[in-house]
């Protein structure tokens, strides 16, 4: 998400003096030999004065298909002709998308035999994704401050995620990996 807020904030250049067309390109980490280009098109749905104010705003699609969800940038002025630069992802204020983005998921680095792997945890669906794929997830309940999820990859990885209610509603969220504290 930091990379989208930076990303965002070389956006405003261009949205403060417009363009036709911005070039983004990357590479693509899954595929070696081919670079992957983005073309957004960036058009001001309005740039008209109210009072003492100038303001633009310009929905961005995301996603390879462009069906996937929409930032909204926002660039507006103030009572002292500053300018403030605002983003929605979904019509939800970036910040507060963030925050509940951090809430739902778990994410830990799993390091074995000098390769990193993630795991991704999603607190509302309650199922595990390992190597871009969903892992059966089992939930128990030993008591009312302690809930336990257990999925298995292959024969290679056994997960078990223990979340534990401590003080002042805290959850903490530790992983197992194969018996073993990651």
């Amino acid at each position: 998400m930091a990379s989208l807020l930076f990303n965002s904030l070389i956006l405003l250049n261009f949205i403060l003096f417009p363009i036709s067309k911005l070039e983004i390109g990357w590479r693509n980490k899954s595929q070696t030999t081919a670079d992957i280009e983005i073309f957004v098109e960036l058009q001001q749905i309005f740039h008209q004065p109210s009072g003492n104010r100038e303001g633009c705003s310009t929905d961005i699609p995301l996603g390879a298909d462009k069906s996937g969800k929409i930032l909204k940038v926002v660039v507006d002025t103030n009572d002292f002709d500053e300018y403030e630069f605002r983003l929605f992802m979904d019509g939800v204020p970036l910040d507060a998308y963030m925050e509940e983005h951090k809430q739902r998921y778990n994410a830990w680095i799993i390091e074995r035999l000098g390769s990193k792997l993630k795991l991704v945890f999603d607190g509302n669906q309650e199922n595990m994704f390992f190597r871009g794929q969903n892992i059966e997830t089992e939930k128990t309940q030993p008591s009312f401050e302690v809930s336990v999820w257990e999925g298995k990859f292959k024969e290679e990885y056994t997960f078990r995620i223990v979340k534990t209610l401590e003080g002042m509603g805290q959850l903490t969220a530790v992983l197992y990996v194969n018996g073993e504290k990651n």
